[in-house]
């Protein structure tokens, strides 16, 4: 059940997306030359915008795709045969959750994310030969169940308003959207996720109507108790819930204290690289430990149901995490997402 209240507005923003007659004289920002006539100070983006007489709306509609986030260096791709173990160690590498996938003529396919990965794996889990059928299999295979599971575009051309960008990510079908230069085949020249998103309007968050910042989280976190496991749920059947219920993560809780103590999200996929499919029989607290043999275990970063919106969205921009538990006396109590901020 969400809570959230999309009867809300202020300085003409609503949290449903715009009308989209209204939206397209939005959706390419106006020659920078225009706005260097006003008065201005530089931005994130690293480009220039109007420092006043300015709402988030006026950002977001003036603010293009393609200077959401200064890219450091070339964009990771994948190739359509690569196999799905090498695409999921390569992403790992990277430290990013979803790349562009090309065929052999550099043609775009789609992006690919850790949450088709599970899609594509867990109805195999049980079958003989399974690392066979998962990991050597081409992740064009994994573009197909992606592009099923899509209900709208996962790219944009290059000038997309990020008001529209950012109204496709609140639908919740997808995650990320790739911006396309038509100019350069169509190549892939950024990614705008829903921590990028997020992260720029945390950065300019005095822009936000003080009615919004205060919000209460406990009036738009999701209350379903689908997204808690218990410790010793066996990994493949943790995957099985993510995949069933179609969510990218769960709260792992101990058995014992009721508490919330860990993550299981389509991410830790990525720690069953190394031969490690027997893990998949282990308890989903046991699987996460060894995954993470060489880094620390943290307590899952949370927030409680009184934190404001402000709070909650400056959380996110500054750990990158993708939700926060809203949690009570250290048991769960909600969630609180990149697609409900």
């Amino acid at each position: 059940m969400h809570t959230m209240n999309t009867n809300i507005t202020a300085q003409g923003m609503s949290l449903s997306p715009p009308n989209k007659e209204k939206e397209s004289a939005a959706t390419v920002a106006p020659a920078p030359s225009k706005l260097l006539r006003m008065s201005s100070s530089e931005n994130v983006t690293g480009f220039t915008i109007p420092s006043r007489a300015y709402s988030m709306l006026d950002l977001l509609r003036y603010t293009t795709v393609e200077h959401v986030l200064a890219r450091r260096g070339a964009i990771v791709s994948l190739k359509d045969t690569d196999t799905v173990l090498d695409s999921l160690m390569k992403m790992r590498d990277a430290e990013i959750t979803s790349a562009p996938v090309y065929d052999v003529g550099d043609k775009f396919m789609g992006m690919v994310d850790n949450k088709d990965m599970v899609a594509y794996l867990t109805p195999l889990i049980g079958k003989e030969d399974l690392e066979e059928m998962f990991l050597r299999q081409p992740v064009g295979n994994v573009i197909e169940i992606s592009k099923q599971q899509q209900q709208s575009s996962d790219t944009v051309p290059v000038g997309t308003s990020l008001w529209r960008a950012i109204s496709m990510l609140a639908q919740g079908e997808v995650y990320r959207i790739g911006v396309r230069d038509p100019q350069n085949g169509s190549s892939i020249i950024n990614i705008v996720s829903q921590i990028s998103a997020i992260k720029f309007m945390a950065k300019n968050i005095s822009l936000l109507p003080a009615e919004l910042r205060v919000l209460p989280v406990v009036r738009f976190m999701d209350l379903r108790l689908v997204d808690t496991i218990p410790s010793d749920t066996p990994t493949r059947e943790a995957l099985r819930i993510l995949y069933e219920h179609n969510i990218s993560a769960a709260a792992v809780v101990n058995i014992m204290t009721g508490k919330v103590i860990d993550t299981f999200s389509c991410t830790d996929l990525q720690g069953i690289c190394h031969d490690r499919f027997a893990s998949l029989e282990s308890p989903v607290s046991t699987f996460l430990m060894d995954s993470r043999r060489t880094k620390a275990v943290l307590p899952p970063i949370s927030c409680s149901p009184d934190d404001t919106l402000e709070h909650v969205m400056l959380k996110v921009a500054s750990t990158g995490v993708h939700r926060l538990w809203v949690l009570k006396g250290g048991e769960y109590a909600g969630l609180v997402n990149l697609t409900h901020l």
